[in-house]
């Protein structure tokens, strides 16, 4: 209940005394407050404090009176400081209570907190000290904690302030919250009240432990690896802080590694068991804000530190001089009102620790010449021990980096004249002093590699998996090499079954660390028979040399118009007027000219547009950001357009980026349309359509036809809608035919006008629901996201609405800031009537493409993948199986949850029941190893809608978070509900590595040439390898494990050294962490342990996903650390997690914990990597054990197939006897 009560408080007689408290504390100044309640408070001792009561309230609250605000007093205690006394209907509590204090500091509502006016929230959590701050603008700032106390049943709340005086008084309006934690309610509520109390004075107040500026009587040193010394020394006493008398310090029941506790204005007090000559000692682990913290023996202070370097580190705090000790002493530790003290072991050594100070070290300086976006560019990469900004000189040009980071990469524009340009790096420490390096670099390319294949070949198929023949389809595919094999792409050329040489475009999409070519992107034209496979053999080596290829494909900038010719086309970009073409021809006669009747969108140009819930329009006809010719040779080009739909006064709303693919000789057009919801404002946007708009040329007579699903089509010649709202039915209007069924609209149409027609065609139509085809006067329009109207869908269930339809209630469209979703189209155009089958074909053939596909040999032996057993080696029949039963159960599962619509199809539904998994663990990388595995077209398709899926929806692509990637959660981002559904799901989502992965976007990059797939890998990597690892630590090995694995990923794609620096970060403090005797232990949390206290170890999956990360590293670095790391965490596996009679592995390191086969093949990696490394026959033997259990009955999904086909590799060779 609240009370609302207006207060003008006038000086009261002689003020009011504080209660007094038990006799037999000291009190100097007989006030009622403890001396040391005051020093802790920051009031002064010597001096009793006078407060004027400014508020009282009724009693009104029966269930927790002790939370039932009734008086409030308030006082100074110095300049600028001020103490608040909190009485309420029964004796204060800080069980299970919190309290906040609003404080408007200059009275004017208008200041401060948005809708509330408020500068400053003071308060407690459970005892432990809270704090605000809002600046005028209501933006946030950082401000002290307060100091807290409860004397008597009173709670005292002491902080630093401005606050306005008026007339020698203070001035002020407050509000005070009084709440329950468990569950988070408010009990009692005062509302705002206005008061006057006593003036500021000039009183210097006494200085607080938080105001500690050095250390007094303390030195420090660190290193984890001097920590564990110190513990193991029997010389030494170690007191668990977890086991001490605590007061104001909580258990930290965290994912630490080790026992600790935490609190500020807090302390621990522990006896001295014996006499002796120790160094008083405590462990404290140095996270963000100043933490201080006091000692005192037996009530006498004996030095105070501050630990400031914020930079999640342990340190050792010790008293400089040894003290003689008798036994029973009493040391007490308390700690200051702000941070999060986060405190270990105290220890009594009995010898003075060796004294150790922070790095401050630039390292793994890199200078490289490089192509940046068609400039030439220095690239300089390095890691300083610190986060630091630094300051970069080359060439006469000098930049400062933006923010602290300790991963580092410049870019310096520098052509390529063969110069060589000095460089310098120059770093700030935190103390004012500089570190600095200097190098040379050449401002030249690497030179070419010749590579050591002389003619080789590369047997090519391309199945046509249709009942009806594809006559000169364009192919785009990946095709790899070893390492050393080719260097150059003029040195391949592509024959026909016939032995006929094709026109060729090759395209280098990755390059070895030696500058080798890994991977070439290859793009030709096939001709394949229905149901057949035709047959190319691409030749490679320094002998080989290709014919100049000669086709009608040119792309020509004439000014600010880019034109493009394919043979039967011309299409004209204006970088001035639009982002989409301003006009397209087509030579319908076949007669090699372009005239002004063969114009197919008259004076009208193509657009996107998009409609708000404002009835506001933003559309393409504006002049883009970008227009650029991405690629472009004798077989295809890609032009792409970036900007941002505008409305009729220039407002931009949403990002857009297109890209248009031309081929050769064809007058088929592939547009690639993507909406970002970039707006910086909400963090949820609304929008009622966008759809693509196609103007046909007028005065003509227009025929449709178009596909319903079910081999059924239409034709007509008036104005059609036909509008898919549900994965299982659509509507048409006007009515369709009758017998028609409704379900699964094809999702394309054939517009004719008898000269010439164009088929037009959306990749997905039904499975990305809603969707719209239309045509009307104005022509034809294709809805991305049509207008519905509302209560479409706000009938369905709740658990309908959290699996289906959670962006698509009340009539609207309704994303997370950072999504984005793009769209394939298909444009055919073709001469002459309508022809049904025609249009059909071209539309089915377009929603699985002709690919070229290497033989599972090819793709494991160049090891491109790593170390991979292709299925076609015969020696795997038992995981084939198994293979062939996650397919089934994968598509079973999807047509079973409906899993389709625009935001949902290429992802999973029903991770903890009501979740979508967001492809957890990287489902189109399980997808691509198994399609290079069996060369089988399947699963590169299912490899396809997951890839496209995870880089529209799952990864944030615009604002601050650009980059982060959303764990798992009801509506893949989270944020469209505020609850969970009957006890499960997770409703606001969120980023961390453990949830992230990259190597799906790799492979599908590599293998398709999708240039989404590469830019989401750099984007989502450089978010996780720039200020994030700034101080880094981690919580669990999955953090690492998966940081490293998306970070290494990266780095093969690109080669940039700046990735491969994040994993030594990574790496580093990994290695550090590693306890004595192997493996990495924390203490493990309610999920991996119940008991009390918690077990320290680690969750089976967890060392096997840091296993793959350490693998990979070693992989790339040969650092024989990681490989005695690998070796200890296997022996923690056995030692801890494996139990025999399961032929499994413990969910975690507790031993209460049962064996089993769920997770055999996450953990049993570890093991295989062991015996590689060290030849023990025991981790060989229990891994083979343990795959044979999981091949068995333990693997039924998807996620494990991420793991699994490096496994049988190992496997393999156990069985082989290497």
């Amino acid at each position: 209940m609240r009370k609302h009560f207006f207060f003008l408080i006038a000086a009261l007689a002689g003020g009011l005394m504080v209660p007094a408290a038990a006799s037999q504390v000291a009190d100097s100044d007989k006030d009622g407050l403890p001396d040391e309640v005051e020093e802790r408070l920051g009031t002064d001792p010597r001096r009793p404090e006078v407060l004027e009561q400014v508020a009282t309230f009724p009693a009104t609250v029966k269930e927790r009176p002790e939370l039932d605000i009734v008086r409030v007093d308030f006082g100074n205690v110095g300049r600028d400081r001020w103490l608040w006394a909190v009485h309420t209907a029964k004796p204060y509590t800080f069980e299970n209570a919190g309290l906040i204090l609003y404080l408007d500091l200059d009275a004017d509502p208008k200041t401060g907190r948005r809708d509330m006016g408020c500068e400053v929230t003071v308060g407690h959590s459970l005892g432990r000290p809270t704090a605000n701050g809002f600046e005028p603008d209501g933006s946030p700032r950082a401000v002290p904690a307060p100091r807290v106390a409860l004397v008597g049943g009173v709670l005292y709340l002491c902080h630093d302030a401005t606050i306005r005086q008026e007339g020698g008084r203070t001035r002020l309006r407050f509000s005070i919250l009084s709440e329950t934690r468990e569950p988070h309610r408010t009990v009692d509520g005062t509302g705002w009240v206005t008061a006057l109390g006593p003036a500021n004075s000039n009183r210097k107040p006494p200085v607080t432990l938080d105001e500690l500026v050095a250390n007094e009587g303390f030195e420090r040193t660190e290193g984890l690896d001097l920590i564990w010394q110190l513990q193991a020394d029997p010389a030494n006493l170690v007191f668990s802080s977890v086991e001490a008398e605590r007061e104001g310090m909580d258990y930290y029941d965290a994912e630490y590694r080790w026992p600790a506790v935490r609190g500020a204005g807090g302390s621990l007090t522990v006896t001295v068991p014996r006499a002796g000559r120790f160094y008083p000692a405590v462990v404290v682990y140095d996270t963000a804000g100043r933490e201080a913290y006091e000692l005192r023996i037996d009530g006498k202070v004996a030095g105070r530190f501050v630990a400031a370097e914020d930079d999640r580190r342990q340190r050792i705090y010790f008293l400089s001089r040894p003290v003689e000790f008798k036994g029973g002493e009493k040391l007490t530790l308390r700690t200051g009102g702000g941070g999060a003290h986060i405190t270990e072991d105290l220890f009594l050594l009995a010898k003075k620790p060796p004294v150790r100070g922070r790095a401050f070290e630039i390292r793994h300086v890199q200078a490289e010449y490089v192509n940046r976006a068609g400039e030439g560019a220095i690239r300089l990469t390095w890691i300083t021990t610190w986060p630091a900004q630094c300051t970069v000189t080359c060439g006469g040009q000098k930049l400062t980096e933006e923010k602290p980071v300790a991963n580092h990469r410049v870019y310096i524009p520098a052509p390529a004249t063969g110069a060589t340009w000095r460089y310098r790096i120059e770093a700030p420490r935190p103390d004012g002093k500089q570190v600095s390096h200097a190098g040379t670099v050449a401002l030249a390319p690497p030179k070419p590699f010749a590579g050591t294949a002389k003619h080789e070949r590369i047997l090519l198929k391309v199945e046509n998996p249709y009942p009806f023949p594809l006559d000169g389809f364009l192919v785009t595919s990946g095709v790899p090499f070893a390492k050393g094999e080719l260097g150059d792409p003029d040195h391949v050329r592509l024959l026909d079954g016939a032995g006929r040489e094709v026109p060729l475009q090759p395209v280098v999409a990755g390059r070895w660390g030696d500058g080798s070519i890994k991977w070439l992107r290859l793009s030709f034209s096939a001709t394949v028979d229905a149901g057949k496979t035709a047959t190319h053999t691409l030749e490679y080596g320094t002998q080989v040399s290709r014919a100049p290829a000669r086709t009608p494909l040119a792309c020509v900038w004439k000014g600010d118009t880019l034109q493009v010719e394919t043979g039967p086309l011309r299409v004209e970009f204006e970088r001035t007027r639009s982002g989409f073409p301003i006009a397209v021809w087509y030579d319908h006669n076949a007669d090699g000219t372009f005239t002004s009747d063969e114009s197919l969108t008259g004076d009208l140009p193509i657009s996107a547009r998009l409609h708000d819930t404002k009835a506001v329009s933003y559309t393409t006809l504006h002049a883009p950001r970008r227009i650029e010719i991405e690629e472009s040779g004798p077989v295809r080009a890609v032009v792409k357009v970036t900007g941002s739909y505008q409305s009729g006064e220039g407002k931009p709303w949403f990002a857009y980026t297109t890209r248009f693919v031309f081929h050769a000789g064809s007058a088929m057009v592939r547009v690639h349309h993507t909406w970002g919801a970039d707006d910086p404002g909400e963090e949820f946007v609304e929008f009622e359509r966008i759809g693509l708009e196609f103007p046909l040329a007028a005065r003509e007579e227009w025929s449709w036809r178009i596909g319903l699903g079910h081999g059924q089509e239409w034709e007509g010649r008036d104005a059609l809608s036909l509008r898919q709202l549900r994965d299982d039915s659509y509507t048409l209007e006007p009515a369709a035919p009758a017998g028609v069924k409704t379900e699964r609209a094809d999702g394309w149409i054939d517009l004719s006008n008898g000269r010439w027609g164009v088929t037009a065609a959306v990749r997905d139509f039904w499975q990305l629901y809603p969707k719209g085809i239309g045509v009307d006067a104005e022509g034809l329009k294709i809805d991305l996201c049509p207008d519905f109207p509302e209560g479409t869908y706000d009938g369905c269930s709740k658990l309908d609405e959290i699996k289906l339809y959670f962006a698509l209630m009340r009539g609207k469209y309704r994303v997370r800031r950072g999504v984005q979703k793009q769209h394939d189209l298909l444009l055919a155009f073709h001469p002459g009537q309508a022809d049904g089958d025609a249009a059909r074909h071209v539309s089915q053939a377009f929603q699985e493409p002709l690919i070229a596909v290497c033989t599972p040999e090819r793709y494991c032996d160049t090891l491109v993948f790593g170390e991979i057993l292709p299925a076609t080696a015969g020696r795997s029949p038992e995981y084939e199986k198994v293979c062939e039963g996650v397919y089934e159960n994968y598509l079973r599962h999807r047509d079973a949850t409906r899993g389709y619509g625009l935001l949902n199809f290429g992802d999973q539904f029903g991770e903890r029941k009501v979740n979508w998994s967001n492809g957890e663990y990287d489902h189109h990388h399980a997808f691509l190893l198994q399609f290079i595995r069996t060369g089988d077209r399947r699963w590169y398709f299912l490899g396809d809608r997951a890839a496209r899926h995870a880089i529209d929806v799952d990864t944030c692509h615009h604002g601050p978070r650009a980059g982060g990637v959303w764990i798992h959660a009801m509506g893949h981002t989270g944020g469209y509900f505020r609850e969970q559904y009957e006890g499960s799901g997770i409703p606001g989502g969120g980023f961390t590595p453990s949830h992230t992965w990259t190597e799906g976007f790799c492979d599908w990059y590599f293998l398709s040439g999708d240039p989404t797939a590469a830019e989401n890998a750099a984007l989502v990597a450089d978010y996780y390898g720039g200020a994030y690892l700034n101080n880094y630590d981690y919580s669990n090995c999955r953090d690492n494990g998966w940081h490293l694995l998306l970070t290494l990923a990266t780095y093969r794609l690109t080669n940039d050294p700046y990735y491969l620096n994040a994993a030594r970060i990574i790496v580093e403090r990994t290695l550090e962490r590693q306890t004595p005797g192997g493996g990495w232990h924390r203490q493990m949390v309610p999920g991996h342990c119940y008991c009390m206290p918690r077990h320290r170890g680690e969750a089976n999956f967890m060392m096997g996903v840091l296993a793959n990360g350490l693998a990979e590293y070693y992989r790339e670095t040969s650092d024989q650390r990681v490989a005695q790391a690998l070796l200890g965490g296997a022996k923690q596996v056995v030692a801890e997690l494996w139990v025999e009679d399961a032929n499994g592995f413990r969910y975690t390191s507790c031993p209460k914990m049962k064996g089993y086969i769920a997770n055999n093949d996450m953990t049993a990696g570890m093991l295989f990597y062991a015996y590689r490394l060290g030849g023990d026959r025991q981790y060989a033997d229990i891994a083979m054990r343990a795959m044979k259990a999981a091949f068995d009955g333990g693997i039924r999904s998807i996620s494990h197939l991420r793991w699994t086909p490096r496994l049988i590799y190992h496997m393999d060779r156990v069985a082989r006897g290497e």
